[in-house]
């Protein structure tokens, strides 16, 4: 099984994706998938923007989550707004579930906005996130 772990890159002015909250949620999708006899394969986000929520996912694979999960970030293949669109349509076709987190203020905009309603177009499992302004996570939704 291949799982994006997204979140936008539009944040507030000053405010930074809470690692242990991340942590905690990439670690509670892989023991619920695992827990349901599926393997993980590999992991997917969009950017290594710094300190943005897909590469603090990115780090906390690569160094910090035990079971050498592979991860992967899907960059554009242009600077165009249209490569951007076309990227978040190929990550939507490479994976089987999508975990979107929004900054603060930013819920339903841009491009993880983009991903989640092609996930759903294509019948994919989803589950939002946001974080309050204390940083607290925020479960949105998800297609089931």
């Amino acid at each position: 099984m291949k799982i994006a772990i997204i979140g936008s890159s539009a944040q507030p002015p000053g405010w930074y994706p809470p690692t242990s909250h991340i942590a905690a949620i990439a670690n509670r999708i892989i023991n619920d998938i695992e827990a349901s006899g599926r393997t993980v394969e590999a992991v997917y986000v969009r950017s290594t923007k710094l300190l943005s929520v897909d590469s603090v996912v990115r780090f906390l694979f690569d160094n910090v989550l035990e079971g050498g999960y592979p991860c992967y970030a899907l960059a554009p293949l242009g600077n165009r707004r249209e490569d951007v669109y076309l990227r978040d349509i190929a990550l939507v076709d490479a994976v089987d579930e999508v975990y979107a987190f929004f900054a603060p203020g930013k819920e339903n905009t841009g491009g993880t906005q983009h991903v989640i309603e092609k996930a759903l177009d294509a019948k994919k499992k989803v589950e939002v996130y946001t974080f309050d302004r204390d940083n607290g996570l925020v479960y949105l939704g998800s297609d089931s």
